[in-house]
């Protein structure tokens, strides 16, 4: 009862972390969340039995299953966040009539931030791992969300089915890291997995804009890009995208090459700052979450 407690009052004060505060309520609450992460650090030192647990005040008021022995499932109940100068710049970009793609949306995190502020928009989420496609259904359902869409496949460069990988179970896993490209760290099969492109997805979606994209899948990236070209070109949206040059590598291309795909497209690579502003950068970090905006935006 204690850290239920305690963890609800973490999850409570770093909340408002994402919205604009005076200096001094600020610096508090930092404070706060310094103690919170070293708790959630320290946590995942330890081993834990998968623990499902039901958590209602992520980012105030969303509620979310999440697996406290997992890593990403344990920062959500500690901190209330997995990524938080991420959702900071969404809170400040995101406006009600948008429409938001998650492509990679495990358990739903993003689509349901998303979600809450596109009142009169659209989520569009993609999952192809029946396990997180399940518990992002169940999720939505918590909140009762009618402006998320689901769509239980991948998304790549052909139609076709793959395998898909992850590391070895047990306390601690990341449950974020399910990967279509085995290797010594995730060589754990799962499943086979559907993909589909997304420029042939497009009509039946019957989409009028894109707005934001949001793309993490472990490797996949480019090829998820080249299957999204045409609408990337139509509807240049900003694009979310996970830079790692380990994933990249295991995949057979490099940072580099995705940066020249953007660059050729007249898209900027910036990175998110922790007070949810972008920053161009001169060389591009090895892991980030970057975000490209197109010339004019």
């Amino acid at each position: 009862m204690l850290r239920s407690g305690i963890t609800q009052l973490f999850r409570s004060l770093n909340a408002n972390l994402l919205y604009p505060l005076p200096w001094l309520v600020e610096k508090f609450l930092k404070v706060m969340l310094v103690i919170s992460e070293r708790s959630y650090r320290s946590w995942m030192k330890q081993p834990h039995e998968a623990e499902q647990i039901v958590v209602r005040n992520i980012d105030k008021d969303i509620i979310m299953k999440v697996d406290t022995s997992k890593a990403m499932g344990a920062a959500f109940y500690w901190m209330g966040f997995h990524e938080l100068n991420e959702w900071r710049f969404l809170n400040r970009f995101l406006k009600s009539d948008m429409v938001f793609i998650d492509i990679g949306a495990n358990q739903g995190e993003f689509s349901l931030f998303a979600a809450k502020r596109l009142t009169q928009g659209r989520v569009l989420a993609f999952e192809p791992v029946d396990f997180f496609y399940d518990l992002l259904q169940e999720n939505i359902g918590y909140n009762h969300f009618k402006n998320i869409e689901t769509f239980h496949y991948g998304l790549s460069n052909e139609v076709k089915q793959l395998p898909i990988y992850m590391g070895q179970t047990g306390a601690g896993e990341h449950e974020g890291l399910a990967t279509i490209f085995q290797s010594d760290q995730r060589a754990r099969f799962i499943q086979n997995i559907e993909l589909k492109i997304l420029d042939e997805q497009l009509p039946a979606l019957a989409l009028q804009r894109i707005d934001f994209m949001k793309i993490d899948v472990e490797g996949a990236e480019m090829l998820v890009l080249k299957g999204a070209l045409k609408t990337i070109e139509r509807f240049k949206p900003l694009i979310m995208l996970e830079i790692n040059e380990a994933t990249y590598q295991a995949a057979g291309y490099t940072v580099p090459d995705v940066i020249q795909f953007f660059s050729d497209l007249g898209y900027t690579l910036y990175i998110m700052t922790k007070s949810g502003t972008l920053k161009p950068v001169s060389s591009t970090p090895a892991f980030c979450n970057a975000v490209f905006v197109p010339k004019g935006k």
